[in-house]
């Protein structure tokens, strides 16, 4: 029984010791380039993510020997992100970067809804009811 345990401790010890850590120190960093060197730092994940969404945010931090999920969790920090975890990838989507966020459904006029609608919004301080126009 003592030789079971024992191997089943060393076991998850080499499991623990070949995860992947990452050290890093960023100071002012777009958090977009942050996640390239850290995408850059694995072989285990791979990152998604919008270059363009998350080029403004910036990052200033210092971590060592961490594992990539919470590295992840470090530089993302207070920001309004959604980090996926699926399998080997992990994808960081912006959950809030505009000031004003409107959700709703596009139907026709019987109430059905329209696939694939475009909707651009004109000009939302002249009227507070706004005319969408449907491409």
């Amino acid at each position: 029984m003592k030789k079971i345990l024992f191997t089943a401790l060393l076991c998850s010890l080499a499991l623990c010791l070949n995860a992947q850590r990452i050290t890093r120190d960023y100071q002012n960093e777009s958090l977009s380039k942050v996640l390239e060197d850290l995408n850059s730092a694995t072989s285990d994940y791979t990152i998604y993510f919008i270059y363009d969404e998350l080029e403004d945010f910036t990052v200033t931090t210092h971590f060592s020997d961490l594992p990539i999920k919470v590295a992840i969790r470090e530089v993302v920090g207070f920001y309004p992100m959604k980090v996926t975890y699926d399998d080997d990838r992990i994808f960081i989507e912006c959950t809030q970067k505009e000031d004003a966020k409107m959700i709703g459904r596009v139907v026709d006029r019987s109430g059905q809804p329209i696939e694939f609608a475009n909707i651009s919004l004109h000009s939302a301080t002249e009227n507070p009811l706004v005319s969408l126009n449907i491409c």
